[in-house]
């Protein structure tokens, strides 16, 4: 039963996959073989994995713990922590995913499983990353890199680069990140991770005043949605859709983009977190502080409590942006502050930029202003040395033209 399940799900149908593995857990479990059973449970949790449904597979992956520790089988307590972390560093709970690929790395070290091993850094190099420990998961995936490369394994090659790629994005390094995207969707090739990918690759190229560029990886994820039907890939195309817009000054349109992005049922949490927060500072753009501050905060404390600082800093300070955009001056000054304190110590130069230039502008007449304009130089000073001239100048065509006057950008 349990290879019918698996070469079941090899075929896509991962519901009657779920049924047979189902049925050989029971079928071990009640003789008392543990291992079996395991690899049982192990097998109906990947095939609610793979159907998109990480919440429904997260018992069968725990049950399969408990088993493998009671039958003291060493490999099977292994796997079913690698999938345990890999539910956590999707569902963005990296101190949780930590934790099991920490208990795993050395197992898999020293028992020379390769591939296991590749795909245990990933997922802790993704952990790192979420965790806001940008140089430690760079590192992680770097190191990687060779043995992905080597095992000629395309989609493990391709999740380890996507990963690098959102490190190096939320790090301020956007060229490189794009540069890793375009690897990772070539890797993909034409399935649903792919485009993911693109929505990620149109951010950026829309950041970087590649609009032409960006339109058509948008394309390409909608045709990999429309063939899939996958919500969460709808949603995160919504939610690019309106920060464009949002960004354009299009703020009917991206409102009208957000609800429809949060009507969606079965979006993901994160693309939920993303939409609200958009709506949030249109909220505040169209004159509603009381509600966009409420829906801000309410956004920023749950990345928070799941210990994402860098998601929440960086959402601190689009929304410092949005109260000098009302005149809000106060505010203003103090979330980009707030975002500083964990931006500066990181080097991330373009979200230091913004921050020291809303600053500059809320304290605008004073000399805390003149000293955040310096500041503001010097990060812009940085960037110039890190990215090409290309991308620099695309990005200036892409900016608050309103808060970069004050540095003549």
């Amino acid at each position: 039963l349990q290879l019918q399940g698996v070469a079941t799900r090899n075929m896509g149908d991962t519901r009657r996959a779920g049924e047979l593995a189902q049925n050989a857990a029971d079928e071990a479990i009640a003789e008392n073989m543990d291992n079996l059973a395991t690899s049982a449970l192990i097998d109906v949790g990947n095939s609610f994995v793979v159907g998109g449904d990480s919440p429904a597979a997260e018992p069968f992956f725990h049950r399969a713990l408990e088993l493998a520790r009671r039958a003291k089988v060493r490999r099977s307590e292994a796997r079913a922590q690698l999938s345990l972390a890999t539910i956590c560093e999707q569902d963005r709970r990296p101190e949780e995913a930590k934790q099991h690929v920490e208990a795993v790395l050395e197992f898999y070290r020293q028992a020379g499983y390769r591939r296991e091993l590749v795909q245990a850094r990933i997922i802790l190099g993704g952990a790192f990353g979420q965790l806001a420990q940008y140089d430690q998961g760079v590192r992680i995936l770097n190191e990687a890199l060779p043995d992905a490369a080597q095992l000629q394994d395309r989609p493990l090659e391709a999740l380890l680069r996507e990963r690098l790629g959102s490190i190096l994005q939320v790090r301020g390094n956007w060229p490189e990140a794009l540069n890793e995207y375009e690897r990772t969707v070539n890797l993909y090739g034409s399935s649903i991770q792919a485009g993911y990918v693109q929505v990620k690759s149109a951010d950026l190229q829309s950041r970087l005043g590649r609009k032409q560029e960006a339109e058509r990886s948008l394309t390409e994820a909608w045709q990999l949605q429309k063939k899939s039907q996958n919500s969460k890939l709808l949603s995160a195309i919504k939610a690019e859709l309106a920060q464009v817009a949002y960004a354009d000054g299009r703020l009917d349109q991206a409102l009208s983009l957000t609800r429809e992005g949060l009507s969606i049922v079965g979006a993901g949490e994160e693309q939920e977190q993303d939409l609200n927060l958009i709506h949030a500072l249109i909220l505040i753009r169209r004159g509603d502080v009381t509600g966009g501050a409420a829906l801000s905060a309410k956004v920023i404390a749950k990345l928070e409590q799941a210990k994402l600082m860098g998601s929440a800093a960086a959402g601190r300070l689009l929304l410092a942006e949005a109260w000098v955009a009302v005149g809000n001056r106060v505010a203003a000054l103090d979330l980009s502050g707030q975002s500083l304190k964990f931006f500066e110590p990181r080097e991330i130069w373009e979200s230091i930029l913004r921050a020291h230039l809303v600053a500059a502008r809320s304290a605008e007449g004073s000399p805390e202003a003149d000293a955040h304009a310096g500041s503001a130089r010097a990060a812009l000073a940085q960037m110039k040395a890190l990215w090409p001239a290309a991308s620099l100048d695309g990005y200036r065509r892409r900016v608050n033209r309103q808060l970069f006057e004050v540095i003549g950008f």
